[in-house]
């Protein structure tokens, strides 16, 4: 009942935005249209909710964060409500909080008008609670993207908006101010933001992963929690860090087998100017060889002047084919640099290699074997050596910041990674109980094998 509930709920918002849009074609209803009536018709399109078919209980609890909303739901249901994301870029791409995809490895996306299409984890960085989805949905629906704010570009007490999905609640606006910016927040002495953005919107369970919206419709964050005990005191991670993390995560090396070899970022200067540049070429990649530098910076793109948006970069980056070509320019000279397809390494071997570490995927048909659900993930057939946190039959779903659910997958993170390093890998581990199978979610330190 409860389940048929949450959907019924989100339907009904779903229905409810566009009779809200209907009423505005009366005229004696024009001086109700406020500057929040104008910006949640503009974002509101490109806001999404986030759900589960089967929640995942954790193992590692202290990767939740200390001032995030604690609201613990029935396990196992037959779906649960996570949170909330944007849509930031039209071929797919969803961003929201690492700790709403924490439990579910493949989350079902809701959009505004009610359809449902799963999605896949792209990127996962616990560390900035942000992580990146990806979803497929048919050529004739229309994913909207959320325009962003410029990095920075924040007024004490201008009025924020956020578009979520408390409870379930899908269409759920709130209205606020900016209360702050620059917030720290520390959990046992240790900072783990500097940066964040203080609302007095009020912020609840389900509401994690929707953007903070200024009136102009831009995002200048993505909402996090609150303050446990103050519902008046609530935060935002800010649009800067967001920027760093689509630089770093879009670029060809992880959606494909190509390399081009840069990594875009953008910055405000002491000065107030957005600065496009570098921060990282990746070593024997085709930018480097181009004469492409870290550090350097950029003022067009493909012949177009870059203004204040990373994706302006980005979004051509990630969906970049081998022998595709990109043109950069900046600090008086224009290079063009053709995208290369990597050399193709086993899997298999690679991951036996690095991590001594013997994987199977789970196809349809291990996962009936086994009566594990039909997800896309990796099997452990035999756990590293002297490891004891890796059983086999645990299911690898994230290496690192990449989450793995093909054997491509993880021939591209096992790339990414040296000889003598440590990797954090996610695993579910089955849990022997009655009824349907249930998994404890806990991570691993992996060591790089050190002598190859």
């Amino acid at each position: 009942m409860r389940t048929t509930l949450t959907i019924l709920l989100t339907a009904t918002a779903a229905l409810g935005a566009a009779a809200v849009q209907d009423a505005t074609e009366y005229p004696q209803r024009e001086w109700r249209i406020t500057p929040v009536v104008r910006c949640v018709r503009k974002a509101m399109p490109s806001v999404v909710y986030l759900s589960a078919e089967r929640l995942l209980p954790t193992a590692d609890n202290t990767e939740e964060l200390p001032f995030a909303p604690q609201h613990e739901p029935t396990l196992y249901q037959a779906e649960y409500a996570l949170g909330s994301g944007c849509v930031v870029d039209p071929a797919g791409l969803i961003l929201t909080n690492s700790h709403v995809v924490t439990r579910t490895p493949q989350p079902i996306v809701t959009l505004g008008n009610g359809a449902r299409y799963r999605a896949s984890v792209v990127a996962n960085d616990s560390y900035n609670d942000l992580a990146l989805l990806k979803v497929t949905v048919p050529a004739d629906v229309e994913l909207r993207p959320l325009a962003m704010a410029e990095p920075g570009d924040l007024l004490l007490g201008e009025t924020v908006v956020t578009v979520g999905n408390p409870y379930g609640l899908g269409g759920t606006i709130v209205e606020g101010v900016l209360s702050a910016v620059n917030r720290r927040i520390s959990y046992e002495n240790i900072l783990v933001f500097d940066d964040l953005l203080q609302t007095d919107a009020p912020i609840h369970p389900g509401h994690s992963g929707a953007p903070l919206i200024n009136l102009n419709g831009e995002m200048i964050g993505i909402t996090l929690a609150n303050l446990q005990d103050a519902p008046g005191i609530s935060f935002a991670i800010p649009q800067q860090r967001i920027a760093d993390l689509l630089g770093l995560w879009l670029i060809p090396e992880r959606f494909s087998d190509v390399s081009l070899g840069i990594v875009p970022a953008l910055r405000r200067a002491p000065d107030g100017e957005l600065q496009f540049y570098l921060q990282d070429v990746i070593p024997n990649s085709p930018a480097e060889k181009a004469g492409l530098y870290r550090g350097m910076f950029i003022t067009h793109f493909n012949g177009k002047l870059l203004e204040h948006d990373i994706m302006e970069i980005s979004g051509t980056l990630w969906q970049l084919k081998s022998g595709d070509t990109v043109t950069l320019a900046g600090e008086g000279k224009t290079v063009t640099v053709k995208a290369e397809e990597m050399p193709a390494r086993d899997w298999n071997e690679l991951a036996k290699l690095k991590l001594g570490l013997s994987l199977r995927p789970l196809t349809p048909k291990l996962a009936e074997e086994l009566s594990y659900p039909d997800w896309n993930a990796m099997a452990v057939a035999t756990p590293p050596p002297g490891n004891q946190s890796v059983k086999r039959g645990d299911l690898l779903v994230q290496l690192g910041d990449a989450n793995i659910y093909t054997p491509d997958d993880l021939s591209r993170a096992l790339e990414n990674i040296r000889y003598g390093q440590e990797v954090t890998a996610v695993l579910f581990e089955p849990v022997t109980a009655p009824g349907p199978i249930k998994f404890k979610r806990k991570t691993a330190v992996l060591s790089v094998n050190k002598t190859q």
